[in-house]
């Protein structure tokens, strides 16, 4: 199996792929981070999803289509191997079990999506930043004695690229919930000092404020 991935280094601002190349290959992360990304048309940045180590990037290139509908770059320094859709397909014919975890791994994708156009279109910018934090929580998150840091690079950028809001609005809310003693930005990574705050500003439950976010 492993002549047919190709092992590469990507510098941190580079790109893995634009939007609109010929889909011809499908990327596995091995280190780093890598965000995938689209932009509006009035060239505002939209972070689809997240990548970390054992995550699959390009998948649209198995499926068949042309281009990559969305760019890839380089959060970090990151690692990654890659494999053409041809070779892809060749080992999904010879290990099933592979291309059952392929598809779940795909579907869930496509629920998040889902999920994520619902919050931006109906959701305060607070609940979605709030939902965000906790799956980043969920997906990356370190206990300490503080509480749970978010050990991946997340600018206040990239918080408003991946809840569909601008800067000024996730900033403003970021700044809110630390002088209330929430979060804590540790060498552009987050600490959430009090999760269970966010369970309730996600889930809208008494207690918590709704005046901080509006939809842009």
């Amino acid at each position: 199996m492993a002549p047919l991935f190709h092992l590469r280094t990507v510098r941190q601002g580079s790109f893995l792929f634009h939007e609109g190349d010929p889909a011809d290959r499908l990327y596995l992360v091995a280190e780093g981070e890598v965000k995938v990304l689209k932009h509006s048309l009035g060239g505002q940045e939209v972070i689809l999803h997240l990548a970390s180590h054992g995550d699959l990037i390009g998948g649209i290139a198995i499926l068949g289509e042309q281009q990559y509908p969305a760019t890839a770059q380089a959060q970090t320094d990151v690692r990654v191997a890659s494999l053409t859709g041809q070779d892809f397909w060749q080992l999904m014919r010879t290990y099933p079990d592979m291309a059952a975890n392929i598809i779940t791994i795909l579907l869930s994708r496509l629920r998040q999506a889902h999920e994520t156009i619902h919050q931006m279109a109906f959701e305060r910018v607070e609940r979605r930043l709030a939902r965000l934090l906790l799956r980043m929580v969920t997906r990356f998150g370190e206990r300490t004695g503080e509480g749970v840091l978010i050990n991946i690079v997340l600018t206040r950028h990239d918080l408003a690229a991946m809840t569909g809001t601008t800067l000024e609005s996730a900033s403003r809310v970021m700044s809110k919930w630390h002088k209330q003693g929430l979060v804590e930005s540790r060498h552009r990574k987050i600490l959430i000092r009090k999760p269970h705050g966010f369970v309730e500003i996600a889930e809208d439950l008494p207690g918590q404020s709704s005046s901080a976010g509006h939809n842009p």
